[in-house]
């Protein structure tokens, strides 16, 4: 092969690559775009249901409303409070003995757990590129896999937002005291809770 050739074939599979990254990343900002409208929707209709007062919201024995303290351990799993949300945990259970609370805390912590796993699963591959890229340049060849590292940061930016969009949904159920129910998290919570 000339020298011709190996350019253009490089040139097309840079080509494609492109293509590739610029489909997973219109596919990631439509689930994006669909959540967010579905979040606007929640917020909007937010204290508008008929049977929403909070009156009828149970409340501790220290007279703190159950849906108030839900809403608290989604807020500290977003943030990443994992000592709140041990905490408010071992509340639920020893003392306020509150199945809503309960449920609301491992649920939180569960999401929380699961996406803390995704996003140091997502930066791997991004860790691996760095040190080949170092390893390559100390022998002079510079390697930056650009189109890669663009395509993991959409994901993370993407999947960040997503994470916020969950996270507010739930705390907004749990202030209204609906059942707060997670798909993939349900399904574990049922097997060990």
């Amino acid at each position: 092969m000339s020298t011709t050739e190996n350019t253009t074939n490089n040139a097309a599979n840079t080509n494609q690559e492109d293509s590739q990254v610029a489909r997973m990343a219109n596919e990631a900002a439509n689930v994006a775009k669909d959540t967010i409208n579905q979040t606007i929707q929640e917020v909007k209709s937010f204290g508008k249901e008929t049977n929403f007062s909070g009156n009828d919201i149970p409340r501790t024995k220290e007279g703190i409303r159950v849906s108030l303290i839900a809403a608290f351990a989604f807020i500290c799993g977003y943030f990443g409070g994992y000592t709140p949300l041990l905490l408010l945990l071992g509340y639920a259970i020893l003392i306020a003995k509150d199945e809503y609370i309960t449920s609301a805390t491992v649920k939180s912590l569960m999401l929380s757990i699961l996406f803390s796993i995704f996003y140091k699963i997502l930066n791997l591959p991004n860790d691996t590129l760095s040190v080949i890229s170092n390893l390559l340049s100390t022998i002079g060849i510079d390697v930056y896999f650009s189109s890669i590292r663009s395509l993991l940061s959409i994901i993370s930016t993407v999947i960040g937002w997503l994470e916020f969009l969950i996270f507010l949904m739930l705390s907004l159920n749990a202030l209204r005291y609906k059942k707060i129910q997670v798909p993939f998290v349900e399904d574990l919570y049922k097997k060990y809770f």
